[in-house]
C-alpha cells in the first residue's frame, strides 16, 4: 500500500513539473510577443539587420561562440518565440529575467531559456563594448567581459565617480598610507588622470614599472575612429581632434571626412580625453575609460560622433577704436545677453597681452533643446563637492569664443581680470514648473531671497557651495569652460532682480 501511495505522490510531482515546464519555456507566440514589448526596448535595435540567430542550433557555448566570432552585425528579434525569457514568479505572474552573466556555463545550452540569455547577454556586452575578444589558452578560444578583467581597486573609483566618496578625501588618505600595494598606486595616478594632471599620473606609471615590471607591459592599443556632425547631423569638414592627455597628437581625415587616430600605447588603467575644434562652432570632448589590469596588449576600439554646434551670434570688435575713446570695456550684446569685455585684457594661450587692433566674437547662448551633450561631457571635478559633471543643466548658458581675425587664434580672458556677464535666464517658466523633475520647482520667495543675499553679500556669492548650502538646488549654477585644462568651473553670480536678471564674472581660463 505504502508503494502505491509513493507511486502516485511520484506521479503527481512529475505531471506537476513537466507542467511547469511547460508553462516556462513553451508559452504561446501571443503571450510572448505582448510581454517582450518591453523586453525589445533593452536591447539597442539599430543596425541589428545583417544575421540571424536561432538558439537551437547551438547545443553547447563553444558552438555558439565559434559561429558568433564570425558575424559582422547580429539581428536578434525578441518578437520571435525563440527569444522569450520568460519565468515564472512565486506568485506564477510572468516576469522578464535581466542579465546574468553568472549563468553563461556550458550546461545552461541544455536549458531552454537560459540558452537564449547566454546569446542575448554575450550579444548586447558585444554591441556596448563590454567584452574582449577571443585568444588562444589552454582551454581553446574564449570570450572576456570586460567585468573580469578590470582594475582591483575599480570599485574606489566607481564610488568616487556615483559621489559615494570624495575624491580628495580618498586620495590623502591613500598618500597618508606608507608603502602603498601596486593597485592602489595605479588607482592614484589615475586620479592624476581625472584631474588633468596627465605629467605627475605618467610620472606615477614610471615610478611604478621601475618597481614592478610587469606593470610595464600592462598596456591598451587603443584605436579611435570619429565623424563630426552639426546639430543637423550633417558631417563637417576640415575640424580638428586633438588628443588632450598629449596635445601634440592631432587626427588626420580622409575623403569620408572620418577622423583616425593611430592606435597608441596607453597605460591599461588609466583616462584619456579628445577634444574636437572648428572655426564657428562650439568645441566637443570625448573622454573614455581604460580599466583593464594583469593583460598585455589588449585591443579597444571606439566609433563614435563628436556633435557640434554653430554660434548663435557673431560680432567684429575694433579694438583700436575702443581704445582712442579710453574704454575699459566694450559691450556686446543679444537677446540674453549683456557682455562687458576688459578692452586690453585679452591674452594669447601663453598668458601674453593681446595687442592687435581687431577681435572676432563667436557666441553660444544654447537652450535645453541644444545638444550639447559633447561640449559639456568633460568630467568636473572640485575640492568640496568631487565629481560635478551629472549635477550640470544648462538655462541658456552662453559659451563664448575670441578669435584673432588674421590668423584664426584662440584667445581668452582670464579669471583675474574677467568679463561681466548679464543674462535674463531663459527657461524661467520651465524653473517653475520643475521642469527636469530632478529638484522641485522655484517660487517668488526664492527669488526674493536670492535678490536679498545678492545684496547682503559680497561680490558674486551665488554659487555652487550657496546653493548646496541653502538648499536651492533648484536654481541653476553657473559654469565656465577653462580653456587651459579643460575643466568646467562654478562661478559665482548676483540675482539683480526678481525677474530673473543675473550678473556673472565670465573668463576662459583661470589664472588665480
Amino acid at each position: 500500500m505504502n508503494r502505491k501511495i509513493l507511486l502516485l505522490v511520484v506521479t503527481v510531482i512529475s505531471l506537476l513539473w513537466v507542467t511547469y515546464i511547460v508553462n516556462n519555456f513553451w508559452s504561446t507566440p501571443e503571450i510572448i510577443e505582448e510581454k517582450n514589448v518591453k523586453y525589445a526596448d533593452l536591447l539597442n535595435q539599430e543596425n541589428y539587420d545583417k544575421v540571424w540567430i536561432n538558439p537551437e542550433k547551438y547545443s553547447t557555448y563553444e558552438d555558439f561562440l565559434k559561429d558568433f566570432k564570425t558575424f559582422d552585425w547580429v539581428k536578434i528579434d525578441p518578437f520571435k518565440e525563440d527569444f522569450a525569457i520568460i519565468k515564472k514568479a512565486e506568485d506564477w505572474t510572468d516576469i522578464y529575467v535581466p542579465f546574468y552573466r553568472s549563468e553563461i556555463k556550458k550546461s545552461d545550452f541544455s536549458v531552454w531559456d537560459l540558452k537564449n540569455l547566454a546569446i542575448l547577454d554575450i550579444y548586447d556586452a558585444y554591441k556596448n563594448n563590454d567584452l574582449f575578444w577571443w585568444y588562444d589558452s589552454k582551454q581553446g578560444e574564449k570570450i572576456i567581459f570586460k567585468e573580469d578583467i578590470r582594475h582591483k581597486e575599480s570599485w574606489m573609483l566607481y564610488d568616487v565617480l556615483s559621489l559615494k566618496m570624495n575624491l580628495y578625501a580618498l586620495k590623502d588618505e591613500l598618500e597618508g598610507v606608507k608603502n602603498l600595494d601596486t593597485w592602489k598606486k595605479q588607482l592614484l595616478a589615475y586620479f592624476e588622470d581625472l584631474e588633468w594632471n596627465y605629467e605627475k599620473a605618467n610620472s606615477m606609471r614610471n615610478d611604478i614599472c621601475k618597481e614592478n615590471k610587469s606593470t610595464c607591459d600592462e598596456t591598451t592599443n587603443f584605436s579611435l575612429k570619429w565623424k563630426i556632425l552639426d546639430s543637423d547631423w550633417n558631417p563637417l569638414e576640415w575640424a580638428r581632434i586633438v588628443f588632450l592627455n598629449d596635445s601634440s597628437i592631432i587626427a588626420t581625415s580622409n575623403s569620408a571626412w572620418e577622423y583616425n587616430f593611430e592606435t597608441m600605447k596607453l597605460p591599461a588603467f588609466s583616462h584619456v580625453r579628445f577634444k574636437a575644434t572648428k572655426l564657428w562652432y562650439s568645441d566637443a570632448f570625448m573622454n573614455f575609460s581604460l580599466n583593464t589590469s594583469g593583460y598585455k596588449n589588449w585591443e579597444s576600439a571606439y566609433i563614435e560622433n563628436f556633435k557640434m554646434n554653430k554660434s548663435n551670434a557673431n560680432f567684429s570688435i575694433d579694438l583700436a577704436k575702443e581704445r582712442e575713446s579710453w574704454n575699459k570695456y566694450f559691450t556686446v550684446t543679444t537677446a540674453q545677453s549683456k557682455y562687458f569685455v576688459p578692452v586690453d585684457w585679452l591674452k594669447h594661450f601663453d598668458w601674453k597681452k593681446y595687442t592687435w587692433d581687431k577681435v572676432d566674437i563667436y557666441l553660444y547662448e544654447f537652450k535645453k533643446t541644444s545638444n550639447i551633450e559633447n561640449l559639456m561631457n568633460n568630467d568636473t571635478f572640485n575640492p568640496v563637492y568631487w565629481y560635478v559633471w551629472n549635477l550640470m543643466k544648462t538655462f541658456w548658458m552662453p559659451y563664448i569664443q575670441f578669435i584673432n581675425p588674421d590668423n584664426k587664434e584662440e584667445l581668452f580672458i582670464m579669471s583675474s581680470n574677467p568679463m561681466i556677464l548679464q543674462n535674463q535666464i531663459y527657461h524661467m517658466k520651465e524653473l517653475y514648473e520643475n521642469f527636469d523633475k530632478i529638484y522641485e520647482a522655484i517660487t517668488d520667495e526664492d527669488m526674493k531671497f536670492l535678490v536679498e543675499k545678492s545684496n547682503e553679500l559680497w561680490g558674486f556669492p551665488i554659487n555652487f557651495e550657496f546653493l548646496t548650502g541653502n538648499n536651492m538646488l533648484r536654481w541653476p549654477a553657473w559654469w565656465t569652460l577653462d580653456r587651459k585644462k579643460w575643466i568646467w568651473h562654478n562661478i559665482g553670480s548676483r540675482v539683480l532682480d526678481e525677474w530673473w536678471l543675473v550678473e556673472l564674472e565670465f573668463y576662459s581660463i583661470k589664472d588665480n
